[in-house]
Order: C-alpha cells, then sequence, then structure tokens
C-alpha cells in the first residue's frame, strides 16, 4: 500500500521493455494477505509496544507458587487462561489483548511468554493514519510515563474481506506489517524500569484525557516526547527543542485558563514558566524560587545569538528540571492527586530527566 516507484535498471527488451528489475517502496506490506486493496484501509491494526504489558499490568499468565508445610520444598504452576480485553476507549474500540505462547516443552527449560497487543478495530474501513493516531497516542503516553525512548516492536493488520469460517465460527485473520513508518525496534525495558504513573493510577478516564490533551497540546506535546529521539545531540539542541514545548504548552494553558491568544502570546517565556509551576505546585521538588527566570536565560541564550552564554552544565540543569516540570504538569493533568501517595513515592523518578 502507498508504492512509490524507485530505481530501476532494464535487463530486457528496448524502448519497452518487458521486463527489468527495480524497486518500489511501498508505505504498508502485508504479509500473507489474499489481496492488498483489502487493507488499503484496514478494519483493525494490533501493535506491540515497548513497556505496555507493565504499565497496563496485564498478561495472559497466572503463577502460583505453593510451599510445603514443612518447608523442604515449592510447587510452581504457571497456566495460560484466556483474559478479557481491556477496554481503553471508545474511538475505534481502542483496546488492550493478551494471548500467551510457550516453547521448549521437549527440553529441560520451557519459556511462557505473554504478548500484549494495543489494538484498534471498526465495522468499517478506516484510514491508516485513523489507527495510527491512536496507537502513536499510547506509545507517546508510555514515553512520557517511562521518559524513555519506547517503540514499536511488531504490527498485525486485519481485513473483514478476509474472514473465515472455521468448525462453523467465523475467524478474523491477523497479519504481519512491514513498514519503515513507526520506527520498530526491539524491547529495552526491564522489570528494574519505573513508570511515573502507571494504568491504575489514571484508568480509561486517564487515557482519554491524555488522548485529548496531546491534540489539543499537540504544539508543545510532541517536541516533548521527539526530545527522547536526541540521543547525542548537544545540550543546546535540547534545551532548544524543550524552550519550544514549555512556550506552547505554557501558551495554550494560558488560553484554558480564559486569557486570549492575543494576551497568552504576549506573555513572556518566564511568565509562561510561572503559570505552570502555580498549576503544577507541590508536585515538584526543586526549588522553583528563580527557576522561570534561570530556565529563560538559559532558552533565549541559545535561541538568541545575542543574549548572555549560559554554562553547559547549568543548561543542563535547568534542562533537567524543565522536563521534571512538563511530565508533573502532564501527570496531574491526566488524574494523579498532587499530594497522593503515588506522587510522594514516586516523586524522584516522576521528576528524573
Amino acid at each position: 500500500m502507498g508504492c512509490r516507484s524507485g530505481p530501476s535498471t532494464q535487463r530486457f527488451g528496448s524502448k519497452s521493455p518487458d521486463a527489468g528489475v527495480g524497486m518500489i517502496r511501498a508505505s504498508f506490506a502485508i504479509e500473507g494477505a489474499g489481496l492488498a486493496k483489502h487493507y488499503v484501509k484496514p478494519n483493525g491494526l494490533r501493535s506491540e509496544i515497548d513497556g505496555l504489558a507493565y504499565w497496563l499490568g496485564y498478561s495472559a499468565l497466572r503463577s502460583t507458587v505453593t510451599f510445603k508445610k514443612d518447608g523442604s520444598g515449592r510447587a510452581m504452576t504457571t497456566s495460560a487462561t484466556p483474559v478479557d480485553d481491556m477496554e481503553l476507549g471508545r474511538a475505534l474500540n481502542l483496546r488492550a489483548m493478551a494471548r500467551a505462547t510457550s516453547s521448549g516443552q521437549q527440553t529441560l527449560e520451557v519459556t511462557y511468554r505473554s504478548l500484549v497487543f494495543l489494538q484498534t478495530f471498526a465495522e468499517a474501513p478506516r484510514e491508516w493514519s485513523d489507527h495510527l493516531t491512536l496507537h502513536f497516542g499510547v506509545r507517546d503516553l508510555l514515553r512520557i510515563a517511562a521518559w524513555k525512548p519506547l517503540n514499536f516492536q511488531s504490527h498485525e493488520a486485519a481485513s473483514t474481506k478476509e474472514t473465515f469460517t472455521l468448525s462453523g465460527v467465523e475467524r478474523q485473520p491477523w497479519y504481519a506489517v512491514r513498514t519503515a513508518m513507526t520506527s520498530m525496534s526491539k524491547a529495552t525495558w526491564t522489570v528494574n524500569d519505573r513508570f511515573l504513573f502507571n494504568y491504575a493510577d489514571i484508568g480509561r478516564v486517564g487515557v482519554g484525557r491524555w488522548l485529548k490533551l496531546a491534540k489539543q497540546y499537540t504544539r508543545g506535546i510532541d517536541p516533548l516526547v521527539r526530545l527522547l529521539d536526541l540521543a547525542g545531540a548537544t545540550v543546546d539542541a535540547h534545551m532548544m527543542q524543550l524552550g519550544i514545548a514549555m512556550e506552547a504548552v505554557g501558551y495554550q494553558a494560558l488560553i484554558d485558563s480564559g486569557r486570549s491568544p492575543a494576551s497568552a502570546n504576549s506573555t513572556s517565556v518566564k511568565s509562561r514558566v510561572e503559570f505552570l509551576l502555580v498549576e503544577t505546585g507541590s508536585a515538584v521538588t526543586f526549588n522553583t524560587t528563580n527557576f522561570a527566570q534561570d530556565f529563560a536565560d538559559s532558552y533565549n541564550s541559545v535561541k538568541h545569538a545575542n543574549r548572555a552564554p549560559v554554562a553547559p552544565a547549568t543548561k543542563a540543569e535547568h534542562y533537567q528540571q524543565g522536563v521534571q516540570l512538563l511530565r508533573a504538569w502532564i501527570a496531574l493533568r491526566l488524574g494523579l492527586k498532587r499530594r497522593s501517595s503515588e506522587i510522594a513515592g514516586k516523586r524522584a523518578h516522576i521528576l528524573g530527566a
């Protein structure tokens, strides 16, 4: 789907060759699909996202350990009983679903694994962008919660035009999707990593709030999330992009508070940061007395060549504190309580850059 022609080499024929070697660049390719036209607008899309299962606290596996009364041993039982899908939103029936796999049953080491997918599905075919907007939205939510470049690991697509009946039951096949548009990579999340907040902290309502917030504040949240893709960039590059995010979030927050667009636009960077500090309150741990001015000075020193330079170490500190502020502000917007035990217990990680 979405193919463009690439370079080609004529192998046979003359002016109108019948055969040759060429290349096509496809936006999406569906492995095993019957007809490509069925997937120009797919009905469903599934994605594996690094860290999603941990964030949801959701698994297709259940393990039980039983100890002998005399303490001489123990027994472990792992079951893969089907689990209900987790409904995450109304849009395109957004949900998470889990299935269990196992390998090595005939060896001394048996591996059990729970695969968790984010799924969108609609009876009427939808544009790829409709599905991907929600999938990217949840992936970016995980990035904000973890402050780690979590990525997609795989995709599968479904078309209701390719259903089949097996033993009297209609089945919906899902086929692997190959695409370069979503930057898939191997998982990096481990059980030792921690989130600022989990699904249990914000629930389905919080997911809905995030999707609305990400759309309304896209000019601020998008550059904030994209900071995680700047590995190896200079502190100036990080500060510049964070300053754009801070200005945009502060601008929209002022409008949401009742200010006119003209008034919000004329507000200085320092004042926008001060407004976000007031909205965030005690959810940050660093000293905020001079932070608004300090951040504005560091940002403007990068943005304007005629401003006094700021030492790289100082800019790095202001950068980390700015990230802390925006993540805490987002967490509160999604439903975390300012004085809740969740924030109190996770503060160090919440605000860590």
